[in-house]
């Protein structure tokens, strides 16, 4: 990711006023986010964070795009989670909370920035949904909507 995207997400934020997502992997990814969340934070915008991590135990462990990431944006997001890998019905529930708290913190005394972090680890393609559900995108700057097929 490049600073153009960030300057987009950062136009949108201004713009809209509702809380936005971005979503990035792991590693640098995440890293170039920082001018965003730290414009979101100063200028009192709700931003949500959702960056894809490599599981705890690969990191420190000198391999590929392995930084620690959970609380990487220090002060300058209003809440850090680190969602727990989902293995039973009460880490999903867990899960679920987490996320919960930290969209409604974007809105809660004042609106800011929070950073939602995923662990995810291999494989990662055990769906068990055959198709994707329909949704609408919205385009950032135009406001225009379409439908996603």
């Amino acid at each position: 990711m490049n600073a153009v995207p960030v300057f987009l997400l950062s136009a949108y934020l201004y713009k809209g006023g509702g809380p936005a997502a971005v979503c990035c992997t792991s590693g640098s990814a995440l890293l170039n986010l920082h001018p965003a969340v730290a414009e979101a934070f100063y200028q009192q915008v709700p931003l949500i964070v959702i960056s894809a991590d490599r599981p705890a135990a690969w990191i420190g462990q000198m391999d590929g795009q392995t930084l620690p990431q959970p609380h990487v944006f220090g002060t300058l997001v209003k809440m850090s989670v680190n969602l727990p890998e989902v293995h039973t019905e009460e880490d999903e529930w867990f899960c679920n909370r987490l996320i919960n708290e930290a969209i409604l913190e974007t809105t809660h005394h004042g609106k800011g920035p929070v950073h939602i972090n995923v662990p995810i680890s291999e494989p990662i393609y055990r769906f068990t949904a055959k198709t994707l559900p329909r949704g609408t995108c919205h385009h950032p700057l135009s406001g225009t909507e379409r439908v996603r097929p």
